[in-house]
């Protein structure tokens, strides 16, 4: 039996209705890939939450955050809303809507709502009919749920193991795929790496003799970080660009006599800050930065290596115009008193709301999160790389998918965390 048949057999066949704030990325991720599986036996409609009245019947309704609880209360006699008060958490009960029964998903964030969504789809995919929808509340059990994409422009490791996949990184076609994977298996944070990913994102304003590109070339780099930050973001995704230090373009290196690589010259110091806050500056919705001291710094002391970072990435997001996020990459940081002195010194800057510092064991990370200095508390993450190979001219790709915890019986409201 196919998954349209097994779907026909299992859900009621009459008009279905959905309503949610429509404006929301999320959410309506969530009710498209809804759409889609009911569709194949029911008409649906979608609907604006703000313009339903107490005579409408939705068959489904989401919600995504306090606001849009507040306007559903006009609607329904009920006392009660059901509600999951944790980020990313969410609840399916059912409430009474005008005559009708009607399937609720109420969340604390519209990221929470989608994955509520999602979750009615994988119930209709095993064969669940939507009368039979289990009723539940679900809490992420893992906060940083990541995946660690080596990029093939500027890789640590070239050839043609990275050239290959060269185009197929650059296809706005694929990070769309790729990110709808992301979101249908709750992983919510997509790090990408590369040796020195700033030329390829902007043209410092102090240094233009750095970039390798014409203004035309720039801009359509530009316009792919812009859309690709913009569809992570539209899923739920945070975004995270990582570096390796310390490096600097050929075109730089040539023009002003310096090293490309493992370099503490001022003026690469000075390119280097230049470069962090220009391009927070120009990407809005990239979500952070992160840097280690772990690579080309080997000829460095420990107090050195901290204190490069200290005086070009630290200070390159103080001078940002935005709040950003912040991977500190422990690896190898040797001198735990000067890697604690950097650390507290980012948390301390107005404009970074989280310092996450992960240490390596292989791919997985044992991490302290900062939120400030002056509050350090651990954080459940999963930071899962994905390995892009040649497979018969392939990329192929290794993931996993991390769901939120097992579904337990509705009770009474949770109490807000």
């Amino acid at each position: 039996m196919t998954e349209v048949d097994l779907l026909m057999s299992t859900t009621t066949s009459h008009e279905l209705s959905i309503a949610y704030r429509t404006n929301s990325p999320q959410l309506r991720f969530g009710v498209n890939d809804l759409v889609a599986i009911l569709e194949c036996r029911a008409a649906v409609t979608q609907t604006n939450l703000g313009d339903l009245s107490r005579n409408d019947s939705p068959s489904i309704v989401l919600l995504g955050n306090s606001a849009d609880r507040d306007q559903l209360a006009e609607l329904t006699d009920e006392t009660l809303i059901p509600s999951s008060h944790d980020p990313e958490g969410y609840t399916i009960s059912r409430i009474r809507i005008g005559d009708e029964s009607t399937l609720l998903v109420s969340a604390a964030d519209d990221t929470g709502g989608m994955y509520g969504a999602l979750d009615l789809c994988e119930q209709l995919r095993a064969g669940t009919k939507i009368e039979e929808i289990q009723e539940k509340t679900a809490t992420p059990s893992v906060e940083f749920r990541a995946l660690k994409f080596n990029l093939p422009w500027s890789p640590y490791r070239d050839g043609e193991q990275t050239e290959i996949h060269f185009e197929t990184c650059r296809d706005l076609e694929f990070w769309r795929a790729f990110l709808d994977m992301m979101a249908r298996n709750r992983f919510n944070a997509l790090t990408l790496w590369n040796l020195h990913p700033f030329p390829y994102m902007i043209k410092p304003h102090a240094y233009p003799e750095a970039s390798p590109f014409t203004d035309e070339e720039l801009e359509r780099w530009q316009n792919f970080w812009h859309e690709l930050f913009r569809m992570a973001a539209n899923r739920g995704v945070e975004t995270y660009i990582v570096n390796w230090n310390i490096h600097t373009t050929p075109e730089f290196a040539e023009a002003h006599g310096v090293h490309q690589y493992n370099d503490p010259a001022d003026k690469i110091k000075e390119y280097t800050r230049a470069c962090v806050t220009e391009v927070l500056n120009e990407y809005p919705k990239l979500t952070g930065l992160g840097t280690s001291v772990a690579s080309w710094t080997e000829n460095m002391t420990p107090e050195a290596k901290h204190t490069w970072l200290q005086e070009t990435f630290v200070e390159g997001i103080k001078r940002a115009d935005r709040e950003i996020k912040l991977l500190h990459r422990s690896i190898k940081s040797q001198a735990l008193d000067e890697m604690r002195r950097v650390i507290e010194a980012e948390a301390a800057l107005d404009n970074v709301s989280e310092v996450l510092v992960p240490s390596f064991f292989g791919q997985f990370l044992s991490p302290i999160v900062i939120r400030p200095v002056s509050e350090t508390i651990g954080l459940s993450m999963t930071f899962l790389s994905v390995g892009v190979i040649l497979a018969g001219g392939a990329a192929t790709f290794a993931f996993a998918a991390i769901y939120a915890t097992p579904p337990t019986e509705l009770g009474p409201e949770p109490t807000s965390s």
